[in-house]
Protein backbone atom coordinates (compact mmCIF):
# COMPACT_ATOMS: atom_id res chain seq x y z
CA UNK A 1 0.00 0.00 0.00
CA UNK A 2 1.43 3.37 -0.99
CA UNK A 3 1.40 6.24 1.47
CA UNK A 4 0.60 9.79 0.42
CA UNK A 5 2.81 12.63 1.58
CA UNK A 6 -0.02 13.87 3.80
CA UNK A 7 -0.31 10.47 5.48
CA UNK A 8 3.45 10.51 6.06
CA UNK A 9 3.18 13.93 7.69
CA UNK A 10 0.44 12.61 9.97
CA UNK A 11 2.64 9.71 11.00
CA UNK A 12 5.53 12.13 11.58
CA UNK A 13 3.38 14.02 14.09
CA UNK A 14 3.07 10.86 16.17
CA UNK A 15 6.49 9.23 15.76
CA UNK A 16 10.15 10.07 15.35
CA UNK A 17 11.05 7.02 13.30
CA UNK A 18 9.39 4.49 11.06
CA UNK A 19 10.29 0.99 9.95
CA UNK A 20 8.89 0.16 6.53
CA UNK A 21 8.21 -3.57 6.26
CA UNK A 22 8.09 -5.05 2.75
CA UNK A 23 7.65 -8.41 1.06
CA UNK A 24 10.93 -9.95 0.00
CA UNK A 25 10.27 -10.81 -3.66
CA UNK A 26 12.41 -8.89 -6.15
CA UNK A 27 9.51 -6.93 -7.64
CA UNK A 28 8.36 -5.97 -4.15
CA UNK A 29 11.84 -4.86 -3.15
CA UNK A 30 12.23 -2.59 -6.19
CA UNK A 31 8.75 -1.13 -5.73
CA UNK A 32 9.49 -0.57 -2.06
CA UNK A 33 12.72 1.26 -2.89
CA UNK A 34 10.73 3.69 -4.99
CA UNK A 35 7.73 4.03 -2.67
CA UNK A 36 9.87 4.67 0.41
CA UNK A 37 10.64 8.11 -1.05
CA UNK A 38 7.35 9.48 0.26
CA UNK A 39 8.81 9.41 3.75
CA UNK A 40 11.91 11.42 2.80
CA UNK A 41 9.96 14.68 2.88
CA UNK A 42 9.30 14.16 6.60
CA UNK A 43 11.73 14.48 9.47
CA UNK A 44 11.30 10.80 10.33
CA UNK A 45 14.25 8.49 10.67
CA UNK A 46 13.40 5.89 8.04
CA UNK A 47 14.60 2.30 8.12
CA UNK A 48 13.51 -0.56 5.91
CA UNK A 49 13.02 -4.22 6.72
CA UNK A 50 12.55 -6.79 3.97
CA UNK A 51 10.95 -10.09 4.82
CA UNK A 52 12.46 -13.34 3.57
CA UNK A 53 11.29 -14.40 0.10
CA UNK A 54 7.76 -15.64 -0.19
CA UNK A 55 6.55 -13.93 2.98
CA UNK A 56 4.30 -10.96 3.47
CA UNK A 57 3.93 -9.53 7.00
CA UNK A 58 0.88 -11.66 7.76
CA UNK A 59 2.34 -14.98 6.54
CA UNK A 60 5.64 -14.28 8.31
CA UNK A 61 3.89 -13.54 11.60
CA UNK A 62 1.75 -16.68 11.33
CA UNK A 63 4.69 -18.91 10.36
CA UNK A 64 7.43 -17.48 12.57
CA UNK A 65 5.63 -15.68 15.41
CA UNK A 66 5.80 -12.21 16.94
CA UNK A 67 9.18 -12.72 18.60
CA UNK A 68 10.77 -13.69 15.30
CA UNK A 69 9.19 -10.68 13.58
CA UNK A 70 10.54 -8.44 16.34
CA UNK A 71 14.02 -9.88 15.86
CA UNK A 72 13.74 -9.42 12.12
CA UNK A 73 12.66 -5.77 12.56
CA UNK A 74 15.86 -5.17 14.55
CA UNK A 75 17.82 -5.90 11.36
CA UNK A 76 16.17 -3.01 9.49
CA UNK A 77 18.62 -1.02 7.38
CA UNK A 78 18.77 2.68 6.62
CA UNK A 79 16.75 3.84 3.65
CA UNK A 80 19.84 4.69 1.57
CA UNK A 81 21.49 1.33 2.14
CA UNK A 82 18.21 -0.31 1.21
CA UNK A 83 17.82 1.75 -1.96
CA UNK A 84 21.37 0.96 -3.06
CA UNK A 85 20.95 -2.73 -2.32
CA UNK A 86 17.60 -2.87 -4.12
CA UNK A 87 18.68 -0.89 -7.16
CA UNK A 88 22.37 -1.80 -7.51
CA UNK A 89 21.77 -4.67 -9.89
CA UNK A 90 20.39 -2.05 -12.25
CA UNK A 91 23.74 -0.24 -12.27
CA UNK A 92 25.85 -2.72 -14.24
CA UNK A 93 26.73 -0.47 -17.20
CA UNK A 94 27.14 3.28 -17.67
CA UNK A 95 23.57 3.76 -18.91
CA UNK A 96 22.11 1.85 -16.00
CA UNK A 97 24.38 3.64 -13.52
CA UNK A 98 23.12 6.93 -14.95
CA UNK A 99 19.55 5.72 -14.40
CA UNK A 100 20.44 4.75 -10.81
CA UNK A 101 22.04 8.16 -10.22
CA UNK A 102 18.93 9.88 -11.58
CA UNK A 103 16.70 7.86 -9.28
CA UNK A 104 18.91 8.61 -6.26
CA UNK A 105 18.94 12.32 -7.22
CA UNK A 106 15.13 12.28 -7.37
CA UNK A 107 15.00 10.73 -3.90
CA UNK A 108 17.47 13.19 -2.43
CA UNK A 109 15.58 16.13 -3.95
CA UNK A 110 12.57 15.21 -1.80
CA UNK A 111 14.43 16.00 1.42
CA UNK A 112 13.37 19.47 2.60
CA UNK A 113 16.42 20.10 4.81
CA UNK A 114 19.23 21.53 2.68
CA UNK A 115 21.98 20.31 5.01
CA UNK A 116 20.66 16.74 4.93
CA UNK A 117 20.41 16.90 1.15
CA UNK A 118 24.03 18.04 0.95
CA UNK A 119 25.23 15.17 3.14
CA UNK A 120 23.24 12.56 1.22
CA UNK A 121 24.13 13.66 -2.29
CA UNK A 122 27.83 13.71 -1.40
CA UNK A 123 27.68 10.26 0.17
CA UNK A 124 25.51 8.72 -2.55
CA UNK A 125 27.52 10.18 -5.42
CA UNK A 126 30.67 8.64 -3.95
CA UNK A 127 28.98 5.28 -3.38
CA UNK A 128 27.60 4.98 -6.91
CA UNK A 129 30.61 6.53 -8.63
CA UNK A 130 29.07 9.75 -9.94
CA UNK A 131 30.73 13.18 -9.85
CA UNK A 132 29.55 15.20 -6.82
CA UNK A 133 28.92 18.35 -8.89
CA UNK A 134 26.85 16.35 -11.37
CA UNK A 135 24.78 14.90 -8.54
CA UNK A 136 24.30 18.38 -7.04
CA UNK A 137 23.09 19.71 -10.40
CA UNK A 138 20.72 16.76 -10.84
CA UNK A 139 19.24 17.26 -7.35
CA UNK A 140 18.91 21.04 -7.80
CA UNK A 141 17.30 20.57 -11.21
CA UNK A 142 14.65 18.28 -9.74
CA UNK A 143 13.94 20.71 -6.90
CA UNK A 144 13.50 23.60 -9.37
CA UNK A 145 11.26 21.48 -11.59
CA UNK A 146 9.06 20.49 -8.65
CA UNK A 147 8.82 24.06 -7.32
CA UNK A 148 7.64 25.31 -10.73
CA UNK A 149 4.55 23.06 -10.72
CA UNK A 150 1.20 24.79 -10.76
CA UNK A 151 -0.27 25.33 -7.27
CA UNK A 152 -3.34 23.17 -8.01
CA UNK A 153 -1.12 20.16 -8.62
CA UNK A 154 0.71 20.44 -5.29
CA UNK A 155 -2.33 21.28 -3.15
CA UNK A 156 -4.39 18.45 -4.61
CA UNK A 157 -2.50 15.79 -2.65
CA UNK A 158 -3.16 17.66 0.62
CA UNK A 159 -6.86 16.85 0.45
CA UNK A 160 -7.18 14.07 2.99
CA UNK A 161 -10.46 13.07 4.51
CA UNK A 162 -11.27 12.76 8.19
CA UNK A 163 -11.90 9.08 7.54
CA UNK A 164 -8.34 8.61 6.27
CA UNK A 165 -6.98 10.39 9.35
CA UNK A 166 -9.03 8.14 11.62
CA UNK A 167 -7.90 5.06 9.70
CA UNK A 168 -4.22 6.00 10.07
CA UNK A 169 -4.70 6.67 13.78
CA UNK A 170 -6.43 3.29 14.19
CA UNK A 171 -3.68 1.52 12.24
CA UNK A 172 -1.06 3.05 14.50
CA UNK A 173 -3.08 2.23 17.62
CA UNK A 174 -3.87 -1.35 16.58
CA UNK A 175 -1.01 -2.54 14.37
CA UNK A 176 -2.08 -6.18 14.66
CA UNK A 177 -5.24 -5.39 12.71
CA UNK A 178 -3.56 -3.27 10.05
CA UNK A 179 -2.97 -6.12 7.59
CA UNK A 180 -6.63 -7.17 7.74
CA UNK A 181 -7.81 -3.60 7.19
CA UNK A 182 -5.47 -3.21 4.23
CA UNK A 183 -6.68 -6.44 2.67
CA UNK A 184 -10.34 -5.55 3.12
CA UNK A 185 -10.02 -2.02 1.79
CA UNK A 186 -7.82 -2.96 -1.16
Amino acid sequence: TAFTSEQCRLIARQARSVILLFDGDSAGVKAAARSADTFLATDLAVTVCVLPGGHDPDSFLRAEGAESLGSHLETAMGIWEFKLLALTDEAAGPENRTRLAAEIAESISLIPDELKREVYFKEMSLRIGVDIDSMRKAVDSRIRKRSSRPAAETTQERNISATEIELIAAMMGFPAHTRRVMEETG
